[in-house]
């Protein structure tokens, strides 16, 4: 929402709630279309569509997050008969869980980030059968590279320097992920002007100016902060 500013700067905030929950993202790779849905308010990935080896449109989703008839809305090809509701849940941990990563921590990390590899990925659960694996893999890095990439500029920026090629991931990307509504929060309400009142550790080191945490997106907390900005504040 472009009326809205928090903490003085000119971070773009997510809009408030409205009647269009969700958002749908389209992605082309050598083995057609691979969609996502995606919570408008707070992009968090509550679905996919891809064709299954029979070249039948088949919708995955996660059953807390969104509603087979608000499915339906959002990725018609899919009929009823042909949507699933995941095994797993909506976090990065039950998703890693599934995408079974044996290397180091054992946690999206290991996989790296990169075009070439949300593009890899997406050919794994296109036009063949499902694989959990496969398909807790591309959750994981489509996540990072679309909702997560807009939230962070400094992703974003990490995309862009490799592109398209995949590169490591780093243990500040994950700290920034898991960070997100806590920094969205300071921002509102214990920054003035680009600057917080104190010094902040969101597990990278401390940061006084806004501006350092160079951020892409912030959640939507209100309209004017007031009493609401106090409140974020005592909870930090």
């Amino acid at each position: 929402d472009p009326n809205l500013k928090y903490g003085g700067t000119d971070i773009a905030v997510i809009g408030p709630p409205s009647r269009d929950k969700f958002l749908r993202l389209n992605f082309q790779s050598s083995r057609g279309t691979v969609s996502l849905g995606l919570k408008r308010e707070n992009l968090y990935v509550v679905a996919y569509l891809a064709m299954d080896n029979a070249n039948v449109n088949r919708a995955y989703y996660f059953g807390t997050e969104i509603t087979s008839a608000e499915l339906t809305t959002l990725l018609p090809e899919a009929t009823v008969a042909n949507q699933k509701a995941l095994e797993y849940t909506e976090d990065y941990q039950s998703i890693e869980k599934n995408a079974k990563i044996t290397e180091g921590d054992k946690t999206r990390k290991e996989l790296g980030l990169g075009i070439n590899l949300l593009s890899t990925l997406m050919d794994a659960v296109n036009k063949k059968a499902r694989v959990v694996k496969n398909e807790a893999r591309f959750l994981l890095i489509a996540i990072q590279m679309t909702a997560e990439a807009a939230r962070f500029r400094y992703i974003q920026n990490l995309v862009t320097k490799n592109f398209p090629n995949k590169f490591n991931s780093e243990d500040k990307v994950i700290q920034f992920q898991v960070n997100w509504s806590k920094i969205s929060k300071a921002i509102y309400g214990d920054a003035k002007n680009g600057v917080f009142n104190k010094d902040y550790d969101f597990g990278f080191g401390k940061v006084r100016q806004v501006k350092d945490l160079q951020m892409g997106l912030l959640m939507y907390l209100g309209t004017t902060p007031n009493n609401a900005a106090d409140r974020y504040r005592a909870e930090l």
